[in-house]
């Protein structure tokens, strides 16, 4: 209703009578910037519902709302959950795992989760995880050079890696903390030479010649020398506080 007021996505989960048109309860608010997953609702007058990125599934008294069993998913809780019965046994299954947060190499520890009655599985511990860090190469290319690298990367890169040679998702690699930007040898193996090609990228080679790669690779180098003058951590979206170097955790 205020599109320019956003303070982020809070998501609760709402249980509605129909007939007397209100609300006959609702769970606590998840401000977690992300919504919350779909929800089974099963004979046994049980709700189940995972609260997205703040990695829970839950478990509610259908009638009452009161919060009955939670379990710490490890990870994004986006799909609703499902109930099945094999030999005998109810199981209820959630598909986990949504972007990883913190860049495209994060683990996103993305599974099928199966519980029962009685089940003593665990969860193994997350390894630690460091993201990748600014460290590029001494620029010294002439700034026509980068100039041009910049008009081929917003051609050609920019639509999956990120405008202005910085990547603000998860779902493809931030090419200003790529080691590659230390070998041109190595940065055009993947971009002319297709040497990533199973992973989804393809070789640009009928569309970029080796001074054009050579450019963007100055470019990046450069946006990433920018970047890292502007304060420790990993790149974030221009003009953010990540990019200024007061990012958090």
């Amino acid at each position: 209703m205020q599109p320019y007021a956003r303070q982020g996505v809070s998501g609760r989960l709402k249980a509605w009578d129909p007939v007397a048109r209100k609300v006959v309860w609702e769970s606590e608010a998840f401000s977690n910037g992300r919504p919350t997953s779909g929800v089974l609702a099963t004979a046994g007058n049980l709700v189940f519902m995972g609260n997205g990125g703040g990695k829970v599934l839950t478990a509610y008294d259908a009638k009452t709302g009161a919060k009955l069993w939670s379990f710490d998913a490890q990870t994004a809780v986006y799909a609703a959950p499902i109930t099945y019965t094999l030999d005998g046994t109810q199981y209820l299954a959630a598909s986990v795992g949504g972007a990883a947060q913190g860049g495209y190499f994060a683990p996103t520890h993305a599974r099928m989760l199966v519980f029962a009655l009685g089940g003593k599985a665990v969860l193994p511990t997350p390894e630690p995880y460091t993201p990748p860090q600014l460290n590029p190469p001494p620029s010294t290319a002439s700034a026509q050079v980068i100039a041009h690298g910049s008009e081929v990367y917003s051609q050609y890169c920019s639509v999956c890696h990120g405008a202005n040679g910085v990547q603000a998702r998860s779902s493809f690699p931030n090419l200003t903390v790529t080691p590659l930007l230390w070998t041109q040898a190595g940065f055009d193996q993947v971009v002319l030479l297709g040497g990533r090609a199973d992973k989804g990228m393809g070789s640009f080679a009928k569309d970029l010649k080796p001074e054009d790669t050579a450019a963007v690779r100055d470019y990046l180098i450069a946006r990433a020398s920018a970047l890292k003058a502007g304060g420790p951590g990993t790149a974030g979206p221009p003009g953010s506080r990540q990019e200024t170097g007061h990012a958090g955790n």
